[in-house]
């Protein structure tokens, strides 16, 4: 008698995790849909402003473009460092170190600016960025290092 009370007890729970595992799995589902619809929402209100320019409500500003063209320079060197290890006789490409050390300074000024943008979002969120920007802000930054690194890299080896 008491093993059969155990034994339905044990049922009893397993369906109750069961339940709140299914209603989890939903709200999850649900909440990922609803980032998304606002996602798409977002982008379709945009109309014509470009992708790489945020406005944020406090009137803080980055000029995402400046960092863009600096990196399309960075692609460039980074073509030309990797075609002079390669078989390719009928391009000639150039790497010109005073060009690749101006790049490099614009790349110092634009990762201070950034860290100066950053430091402007903190302090109109008052220290609680929101998750989706914060991770957007710290992947930009990542960017910015990256291509510093590389720089210094090809610097070192020309």
């Amino acid at each position: 008698m008491n093993m059969a009370i155990n034994i339905k007890k044990i049922i009893r729970n397993l369906v109750i995790v069961a339940a709140l595992l299914v209603i989890g799995r939903y709200a999850i589902h649900l909440h990922q849909q609803r980032e998304a619809d606002c996602f798409f929402a977002d982008q379709m209100t945009r109309g014509s402003q470009p992708i790489f320019d945020v406005v944020a409500n406090s009137g803080d500003y980055y000029d995402y473009e400046r960092m863009l063209v600096l990196l399309t320079k960075l692609r460039e060197i980074k073509s030309a460092y990797y075609a002079k290890f390669t078989d390719e006789t009928d391009r000639v490409h150039r790497l010109d170190i005073k060009e690749i050390k101006e790049i490099l300074a614009d790349f110092y000024r634009e990762k201070e600016r950034f860290k100066r943008y950053v430091i402007q979002v903190r302090y109109f969120y008052k220290g609680e960025i929101p998750r989706k920007r914060a991770y957007c802000l710290r992947d930009h930054s990542g960017v910015l290092e990256k291509a510093i690194i590389d720089l210094e890299r090809i610097l070192r080896n020309i």
